[in-house]
């Protein structure tokens, strides 16, 4: 093979890794972006740790103290079922948490209520902040309740651009295995070309069955990952809708809409994600089924 050549076949695998580059990056993107934007939702849900701390805070001041005459008031009333669990978890988190004991005296009392007012007023306002999200460098705060939109946007964006960069690393697939076959260098290719891959597992070269290569699912549960948080958004804001409405009923309406719009463009651009990464899989299979190629030139 003529150096003119070899030079010609490395550009071939030079413009195949600057394809997967550019995938890994854009799906680095978007699971960074996942993981914020669950992250965010999550801790705003009302079993959420945040809010859960806040209102068990708030019932430790409420009810501080545990008259036994409150007690009895909330269990004769069925209505009340709710606030006498409330009443008794506060009781057991303050006790578990030293702020309070029988044997308190009267300026003990005094002083650990005011304290307890602190840390409850403290675990709400740490909800309220969670609501409110701060974009550094821009100085841009982003309402959670805009997730659905604002998520749904930088989705769609993002996958668009995932799904050109999965083309196109195919396509550069396929044209470096073509000329590598006309060049009989494909197993130096192959081998070459799979040193670097990071997202998917290629067989190894030669070999009918590999085990490795059904692993190759794995880092396509990335690729759903999207999807996914998007649904988690949608649900939440459908949940949610009835409170939304009160406080905007414009806004609630279009946060709605744009998360049902997005979410179903969000799944066909997926689906068409999918199918690029299983025919790039399939590529490789292909031609690591292929026994070398005569006068191939391949690495021991």
């Amino acid at each position: 093979m003529s150096s003119e050549f070899k030079v010609e076949l490395s550009a071939y695998l030079d413009r195949v890794n600057e394809a997967s580059a550019r995938v890994r990056q854009t799906l680095y993107v978007l699971v960074t972006a996942s993981i914020v934007i669950f992250a965010a939702v999550w801790d705003t849900q009302s079993t959420g740790w945040p809010y859960q701390r806040a209102v068990i805070s708030q019932a430790e001041y409420k009810y501080f103290g545990w008259d036994t005459k409150k007690e009895a008031e909330l269990s004769s009333n069925k209505a009340q079922k709710a606030q006498l669990d409330l009443f008794r978890r506060s009781k057991q988190y303050a006790n578990l948490s030293g702020h309070w004991d029988q044997k308190f005296d009267t300026q003990t009392i005094t002083e650990m209520r005011m304290h307890v007012k602190a840390l409850a007023d403290a675990a709400s306002k740490s909800y309220a902040d969670l609501t409110i999200i701060k974009v550094p460098v821009f100085g841009v705060a982003i309402d959670v309740n805009d997730f659905g939109t604002l998520g749904g946007f930088v989705f769609v964006a993002t996958l668009t651009i995932l799904s050109l960069s999965l083309f196109r690393q195919h396509s550069n697939l396929k044209i470096a295995f073509s000329t590598a076959i006309g060049a009989q260098q494909l197993g130096t290719c192959y081998k070459l070309l799979s040193m670097s891959q990071v997202l998917t597992i290629p067989p190894a070269w030669g070999h009918q069955h590999d085990w490795r290569a059904k692993l190759s699912f794995l880092p396509r549960l990335l690729y759903l990952l999207p999807l996914g948080v998007q649904l988690f958004v949608f649900l939440n804001d459908r949940n949610s809708f009835n409170s939304g409405s009160v406080i905007s009923p414009e806004h609630a309406a279009a946060n709605r809409l744009w998360s049902t719009v997005s979410l179903i463009i969000i799944a066909l651009i997926t689906v068409v994600n999918m199918f690029l990464v299983v025919a790039y899989d399939r590529e490789w299979a292909r031609h690591a089924n292929n026994p070398p190629m005569q006068g191939a030139s391949t690495p021991k």
